[in-house]
């Protein structure tokens, strides 16, 4: 399931970030980050590009719940997640924590992730490689085959 950014429709991968984006910035926990809402508009196109891949190309509805990514054809919740590959064991290792230590955020079960290479703010790499989907074992993330 790689793709390219070529791949999505730009209108509304731009808008769905932009919307993600106004929601976060009024987090007070992103409010107290340091982070630029710059910043945050880059990495809510680097996320949503992968959800409006799922919308677009394979089936997947939209989780109208607040903060929460895709619903898969079987009808299950799914988090997107968007990485650097050198990352993806300590990223794993992180949401694992965030999802047994903040149950109110109703993380999904089903994870799916691919690697983007974008290092600089406000420049997204076009090519998206697929790490895998991943199902939760009550206390870890494991690769679903």
């Amino acid at each position: 399931m790689d793709f390219f950014l070529t791949d999505i429709d730009q209108t509304t991968w731009k808008i769905r970030a932009m919307e993600e984006a106004l929601l976060i910035k009024e987090n007070k926990s992103f409010q107290m980050s340091g982070r630029s809402f710059d910043n945050l508009i880059w990495r809510c196109e680097q996320g949503q590009a992968a959800e409006i891949f799922l919308l677009e190309h394979c089936g997947y509805t939209n989780d109208s719940r607040p903060y929460q990514d895709v619903i898969d054809p079987e009808d299950n919740p799914v988090a997107v997640k968007v990485c650097k590959e050198q990352y993806l064991e300590s990223n794993l290792e992180d949401w694992a924590y965030d999802k047994r230590m903040n149950p109110w955020k109703e993380w999904p079960d089903i994870l799916q992730v691919w690697s983007n290479e974008s290092n600089k703010e406000s420049f997204i790499d076009e090519y998206y490689k697929y790490l895998g989907k991943y199902k939760w074992n009550v206390w870890q993330w494991e690769k679903y085959v």
